[in-house]
């Protein structure tokens, strides 16, 4: 019998046009997120496991681009920017206050710490009855991450299910014994809860 339904965060609740942002970072500070190859610098990795603070990685944003771009303005500006290109999906959010009255709620999040702190300002945390995040976690998402949180969290595998957009996530989750649904949108998510015999 599931109790808990976990979520992922990014990519379920709000998508984000990189493009956009990065565009409005170069535009406004000569300063862009994405390296020459590849979507993120490897540095980008460590801001999301919490081994380096805000400050930090917008000071190797700018190293990378020798620019000596003031931190504040590009905090600014890549906050606002964050705001204005990632859009929360309020069907979504919807979908999970109508599931909250039946179930526990957790969001499992890879996710770092000025993200953490705007989306818990815009409200999206409220509807979880508790979240882990990579960034306080200091670890990404993994089998032993997920074994972890049922031992803190004192459940079953099997009396979860998690929801993620990424494959290797929810193959991690489901290593742990946790039942997994790979996110397409709300109604194919709707159709894989049915599975359960979960109706909101």
């Amino acid at each position: 019998m599931i109790k808990t339904i976990m979520f992922d965060l990014g990519e379920v609740f709000f998508t984000i046009n990189h493009k956009k942002l990065d565009e409005e970072m170069i535009e406004k500070t000569g300063v862009t997120i994405r390296p020459a190859k590849g979507t993120h610098h490897d540095f980008y990795v460590d801001f999301v496991a919490g081994k380096i603070s805000i400050e930090e990685y917008f000071d190797n944003l700018r190293k990378a681009v020798n620019s000596d771009a003031p931190i504040e303005l590009l905090n600014k500006v890549y906050s606002e920017a964050y705001i204005k290109y990632s859009i929360i999906d309020q069907g979504m959010l919807e979908l999970a206050k109508k599931l909250k009255n039946k179930y526990q709620l957790i969001c499992i999040t890879n996710t770092n710490l000025l993200h953490k702190n705007i989306n818990k300002k815009r409200g999206l945390m409220d509807v979880f009855d508790k979240v882990f995040s990579s960034t306080e976690a200091k670890r990404l998402k993994d089998t032993s991450w997920f074994k972890d949180i049922l031992l803190e969290l004192k459940l079953e595998g099997s009396s979860c299910i998690f929801i993620d957009d990424s494959k290797e996530n929810v193959a991690a989750a489901e290593e742990a014994g946790i039942n997994p649904i790979l996110f397409v949108d709300e109604a194919d998510l709707i159709s894989d809860l049915a599975k359960f015999n979960i109706y909101p």
